[in-house]
């Protein structure tokens, strides 16, 4: 497996994995909160977690850790996701430039089809 899949795979399944948990513990925290108006604060960012997480979080959890096993439907989720975080300007536009760049090169695209002696072949210059 390429060095930039590995990463990109790690990068994917750590954000994932830590935007679920900070927005769970927002949550609870809201939930269990004391302040009246914590309720009030619930009900508008519970549901755009909710969002949040079913479209950027959880899909780049799973996809992440699909990328690591070299899972094919794993490279088409994280181009797709990739695509959506070019629009998350800085931080999103860098990881998703990252993203596209790794997942549409020719070594990539062995290395999912299954093919190891195609993906460590680099191009005669």
């Amino acid at each position: 497996m390429t060095i930039k899949i590995k990463i990109l795979g790690w990068i994917h399944t750590l954000l994932g994995g830590i935007g679920l948990i900070a927005g769970l513990a927002l949550c609870a925290g809201l939930w269990f909160s004391p302040d009246d108006n914590s309720t009030e604060a619930l009900l508008y960012v519970g549901p755009l977690f909710s969002v949040i997480a079913a479209f950027l979080f959880l899909p780049g959890l799973i996809g992440g850790i699909g990328l690591l096993r070299l899972q094919p439907w794993a490279r088409i989720l994280i181009i797709i996701l990739s695509a959506l975080e070019l629009l998350n300007f800085p931080l999103g536009t860098v990881l998703g430039g990252f993203g596209l760049w790794v997942l549409l090169d020719r070594e990539a695209k062995a290395a999912f089809a299954g093919s190891p002696a195609q993906a460590t072949m680099h191009p005669a210059s």
